[in-house]
């Protein structure tokens, strides 16, 4: 690793292998931690219309997920509607035509040998296949994005 020790801002350099973290630099990092955590309380506050303040003695420094949390609403609605013996199932949005025809055509081009051919219908399969990689890199548990396709550049 090589350094120059050249820094344009007051920060420049904060972290470093060689020196640690700077006093100024690890305020910073502290300072965005906390904002997180504010933005993070506000927004639980305002979902479940409560107070900012209660939202900490609610939580207890446990983590609380979404699966856990419908698990725990319809046991709870089973019990208010005095029900003992339920199940469960989950409705899915209809997949649209579009997402029909891509299901079909990427299963079928997938299964079969014409990976290896040079037709055109092969290759517009490739070349979808490379444009639509940064689809791999999407891990958003909640599958929240907001992708801007007019700003994809060509490989």
């Amino acid at each position: 690793m090589y350094s120059d020790g050249v820094g344009t801002t007051s920060i420049a350099g904060g972290v470093s292998i060689e020196r640690g973290i700077t006093p100024i630099y690890a305020k910073l990092i502290q300072a965005v931690i906390e904002s997180g955590y504010q933005q993070f309380l506000e927004t639980v506050a305002e979902g479940r219309n409560m107070l900012v303040e209660d939202v900490p003695e609610l939580a207890q420094g446990r983590i609380w997920s979404g699966d856990k949390a419908l698990e725990q609403a319809i046991e709870s609605a089973a019990i208010l509607a005095g029900v003992d013996d339920y199940s469960t199932w989950y409705v899915e949005p209809e997949i649209t035509t579009q997402q029909q025809v891509m299901k079909l055509l990427t299963s079928e081009i997938a299964s079969s040998e014409m990976m290896t051919k040079t037709d055109p219908f092969s290759m517009l399969y490739r070349k979808l296949e490379r444009e639509a990689s940064f689809l791999t890199d999407l891990n958003d548990p909640h599958h929240a994005y907001v992708i801007c396709t007019s700003c994809l550049l060509e490989p």
